[in-house]
């Protein structure tokens, strides 16, 4: 179908992969929300220094996000899948790994906020144009070398 409207107006329709600047990548990452459904958490001891605290608390916590999510689009998780490669897992969960505070509310907080960025980073818009038939580029060019 879309090829036949080309063929009769000159013009295609196509969806280009748009990159975020930095400005929408701030933007995005306050408005994502992420259903609780694609999303669940892990949580072990932590490593390091801290003495017998880190031998006690499961304060390390580790955020699994399905890529499967409606959230994302399809450009979007194309390219979540071959940038990072070695965060996602065999079941097709991207995981995000934070152990830098003591408290596991704390470390969970910011593991969320890593995500989000991560995720709006790498989120990729779709943005729909006109392309005009090469022919009549050729023959306008043609015309004015005459």
């Amino acid at each position: 179908e879309t090829m036949e409207k080309f063929l009769r107006s000159g013009k295609l329709k196509v969806q280009r992969e748009v990159p975020l600047s930095k400005a929408e990548i701030a933007e995005k990452k306050k408005s994502l929300v992420i259903p609780s459904g694609d999303l669940r958490a892990s949580y072990s001891r932590s490593s390091g220094p801290g003495g017998q605290h880190v031998n006690k608390t499961e304060s390390k916590v580790t955020l699994f996000f399905k890529l499967s999510s409606k959230v994302l689009n399809e450009a979007t998780r194309k390219r979540l899948a071959g940038r990072l490669r070695g965060q996602i897992n065999s079941d097709g969960e991207l995981f995000v790994v934070c152990q830098e505070g003591r408290e596991q509310s704390k470390n969970e907080i910011a593991a969320t906020e890593n995500l989000k960025r991560i995720l709006a980073e790498n989120w990729v818009e779709l943005k729909e144009e006109e392309l005009e038939e090469h022919r009549e580029e050729e023959e306008s060019r043609q015309d004015r070398i005459d």
